[in-house]
């Protein structure tokens, strides 16, 4: 009898877990999580939390800033308090380090036993800087590397020691020239130009990782320029899914082998953005929770691989 092929394919599941919150519980096998950190933000809505470190068995939070949605509005109230959460209580470990802001990112370089930010805005321009969090101190790192930016996917990939950076929106307040009708009597009037301060925004689609030491430019195609998007790796690759620019709300989902992107297919949640997005390592399961697109959602999916089997002959 012929050996069997198996094929390896992606399959979304809508699940109907029942989970409280859009922060993902991220399984760890045969033990609790580690050290999580939660950091800047605002009004703690929109903040980035990641785990830490296995040996202090901590969350770690970083919040964001203070606003009802994430959205490129100015006048947030940004933090830059950090905070660990070990089971039980949450306990405040800093109020120094990164600057405030939101629509940062974070990953936990499990190598080096340290937590990395960089990005995000403070409501008005976007930031390209480079911290690690060690546990108990901020430590700025590069500030060389991928244009400074906000709502960008980022995550650790275990198996080849980088961290991985991609998409996002440069954001900054510039001056603009604008013309204006102005009325007169009797249907009379003329233009008028003057200069105003308005938000400029770029999306990016480019990819960089950081080997713990200098960040490089890996790829500048795959997923169209957005933000918004997640990024996670599952024991394997990297999976992108969703994200937003000016006028689309993306579905598909993206895999980064570390040298190219591939798309997959795009049967699965409704086009999103801003979603949670976390590994389960002991199903081996990708789980993504809610979003936003033309509504808010509330549904809970899970991604994984399945084997098919090819036929013999």
């Amino acid at each position: 009898m012929s050996d069997r092929q198996h094929v390896r394919m992606w399959r979304w599941c809508l699940t109907l877990l029942e989970i409280a919150s859009s922060c993902l519980e991220v399984r760890a096998a045969a033990q609790r999580p580690s050290s999580m950190i939660l950091g800047n933000g605002t009004e703690k809505i929109g903040h980035s939390m990641k785990i830490l470190v296995p040996q202090r068995d901590r969350v770690m939070h970083w919040p964001m800033t203070a606003s009802a949605s994430a959205s490129f509005s100015a006048g947030n109230v940004n933090f830059n308090d950090t905070w660990e959460w070990d089971g039980d209580n949450w306990t405040q470990v800093a109020d120094n380090g990164p600057s405030a802001r939101g629509g940062h990112a974070m990953a936990y370089d499990s190598s080096r036993g340290r937590v990395i930010l960089f990005g995000g805005d403070d409501g008005q321009n976007s930031f390209g800087d480079t911290w690690a969090w060690d546990g108990t101190d901020w430590t700025q790192e590069e500030d060389t590397g991928p244009a400074a930016r906000t709502g960008h996917a980022m995550d650790y990939d275990r198996v080849r020691d980088r961290v991985v950076v991609a998409d996002g929106a440069a954001k900054s307040i510039g001056p603009v020239q604008v013309t204006v009708w102005v009325s007169g009597w009797f249907g009379s009037g003329h233009y008028e130009t003057h200069t105003e301060q308005q938000m400029k925004v770029q999306y990016l689609n480019d990819t960089w990782e950081y080997d713990g030491s200098v960040w490089t430019r890996v790829a500048d195609t795959g997923p169209e320029a957005r933000w918004g998007c997640g990024l996670v790796f599952n024991g394997k690759t990297m999976i992108l899914f969703g994200g937003k620019n000016d006028t689309t709300f993306f579905k598909n989902t993206w895999e980064w082998d570390g040298k190219h992107w591939t798309q997959r297919q795009d049967i699965g949640p409704a086009a999103r953005a801003f979603a949670a997005l976390a590994y389960d390592s002991a199903r081996e399961r990708a789980v993504l929770f809610g979003g936003t697109g033309q509504s808010l959602f509330g549904d809970t999916w899970e991604q994984f691989f399945q084997p098919e089997a090819v036929k013999d002959g």
